[in-house]
C-alpha cells in the first residue's frame, strides 16, 4: 500500500466521524477547518493533551486524538482538548453517545460526571453541564447505537466509493505522523490496517465490556499539576 493509499484510508475513517459528530454527511473539509482530528497509534494521555495547548489557543480550533485499541478497534478511544469559558479542558476518555432521536453523537467523558461536548450545526463546541446518563450502565444503549453508526457510515462511504481531500500540510498528516513515530514507534501502516472498511455486522453491549475498565483523567486550567486527579 502506497503513503497515499494510506493516507486516504485515514482521511474516510475520520470523515465518517466528522459525519457522526456534525450531524451531516459532506462536511468533512469544513470540519477540518473548525476541527483539529487525528489518528494516533497510542492512546490519549494527560500530558500528551497537554502539549496541543498552545496548538489550540492559537488557532481556537478544539483538538479530537482518536485511538483505535487492539482488543476493540471498533470501539475507539477519543482524547478531546478544547479553550471553554477562559479555560483549557483536557479529557483523556470520551464515549460517542447518540440517542434513537438524535442526528449527531455526543462526546462524553466516560466517568460521566463532567457533562458532554457537542457540535452545533456551524459546528462549534459546546461544553453541556450534564451528562445524557449518569453512568456507563445507563449510557450503554446509546453508546452501542453510536458505534454501530459510525461503522455503518464508513461502509456507506465505501460502497459509495466517496474520496476525500488529503490533509493539509501542518495539519492532520503531520499531526498523525508526529504521534505515531514521535511516541509510540507504530508505523502508519499498521494505522492503515486498523481503518479498512469493517464488514458491518453490528455488534452489543458486551464489545464495551472493555471500556469500563478505562481510566479517565480529566483537567481543567488553571492548570496546576501537582493535583492531577484520575478517576473511574
Amino acid at each position: 500500500m502506497t503513503e497515499i493509499e494510506q493516507q486516504k484510508r485515514i482521511a474516510s475513517y475520520l470523515a465518517a466521524f466528522a459525519h457522526l459528530l456534525g450531524g451531516k454527511p459532506g462536511r468533512f473539509t469544513e470540519f477540518r477547518d473548525k476541527v483539529d482530528i487525528m489518528l494516533s497509534g497510542t492512546a490519549p494521555h494527560a500530558f500528551g493533551l497537554m502539549q496541543f495547548a498552545s496548538r489550540v489557543q492559537t488557532t481556537g480550533r478544539p483538538l479530537l486524538w482518536v485511538h483505535q485499541p487492539a482488543e476493540c478497534p471498533t470501539v475507539p478511544q477519543i482524547g478531546l482538548v478544547a479553550q471553554m469559558g477562559g479555560g483549557m479542558h483536557y479529557i483523556e476518555s470520551c464515549m460517542l453517545c447518540l440517542t434513537g432521536e438524535d442526528d449527531r453523537a455526543t462526546l462524553v467523558p466516560d466517568g460521566f460526571n463532567l457533562g458532554a461536548y457537542r457540535f452545533d450545526d456551524a459546528l462549534d463546541l459546546h461544553h453541556i453541564t450534564e451528562a445524557p446518563a449518569s453512568t456507563f450502565e445507563a449510557a450503554n444503549g446509546d453508546m452501542v447505537r453510536a458505534y454501530n453508526r459510525l461503522m455503518a457510515i464508513q461502509a456507506e462511504q465505501w460502497e459509495r466509493g466517496d474520496t476525500f481531500d488529503l490533509p493539509r500540510p501542518g495539519g492532520l498528516d503531520f499531526i498523525v505522523r508526529r504521534i505515531v513515530h514521535g511516541r509510540s514507534g507504530i508505523a502508519t501502516q499498521d494505522l492503515s490496517s486498523l481503518v479498512d472498511c469493517p464488514e458491518h455486522n453490528g455488534f452489543g453491549a458486551n464489545n464495551l465490556t472493555l471500556l469500563n475498565q478505562r481510566r479517565l483523567t480529566a483537567v481543567i486550567e488553571p492548570l496546576v499539576f501537582g493535583r492531577l486527579r484520575a478517576t473511574r
